[in-house]
């Protein structure tokens, strides 16, 4: 089993990175990270090359990703949340898949990917439900399986993580390691 993590974690001693360490430790298979901060990874520039051909004008880290498409049995998303979204870097990544819905909605083509499971693991610190809260994250997390043909298996969310670090919540270690059951033990169909 192959599984893809897309880290959206900046600080490689952070909540984000203790959590998917843990998930690391309980997966089974080899696990692939690719990190949105430190690989090289551009946002779509709307050249659009994906309009005439199925693939990316910029050459850069986004292969890693694309051939996930076919070549992964899981895919995970992982970040903490921004000001209710995902990070910049793990934003280029979803403005990539432009060249998916070029060819079915532009070029009219078949995309035919891999059946795939996914999950999504994300953490805010101060949570006031009346301000904001994880659902655009959560939205655009959600878009980036459905466009990679990955089924969501499941999603943790770690709250309020500046008054409980998810070192210290035992409930969000266990959902975590739970997480990483579930996909260990359901292949892809």
């Amino acid at each position: 089993m192959k599984t893809l993590l897309i880290s959206g974690a900046p600080n490689p001693t952070g909540q984000t990175a203790f959590l998917e360490n843990l998930f690391k430790q309980h997966m089974s298979g080899d696990v692939t990270t690719l990190s949105s901060f430190s690989a090289n990874l551009s946002p779509c520039v709307d050249c659009k090359y994906c309009t005439h051909t199925f693939g990316c004008s910029i050459i850069d880290d986004m292969d890693i990703v694309y051939d996930a498409m076919n070549t992964f049995d899981n895919i995970v998303i992982s970040a903490p949340i921004y000001f209710a979204a995902l990070p910049g870097p793990m934003l280029n990544i979803l403005s990539r898949f432009q060249l998916i819905f070029a060819a079915r909605n532009i070029r009219r083509e078949s995309v035919s990917l891999k059946p795939k499971h996914g999950a999504i693991i994300l953490n805010l610190g101060g949570f006031d439900p009346s301000k904001y809260g994880p659902e655009a994250a959560l939205a655009s997390s959600k878009m980036l399986l459905k466009l990679n043909n990955a089924e969501l298996l499941g999603t943790v969310i770690a709250w309020k993580t500046d008054t409980l670090p998810v070192y210290e919540d035992e409930a969000v270690r266990r959902e975590v390691i739970e997480l990483a059951a579930k996909l260990s033990e359901r292949p892809a169909s």
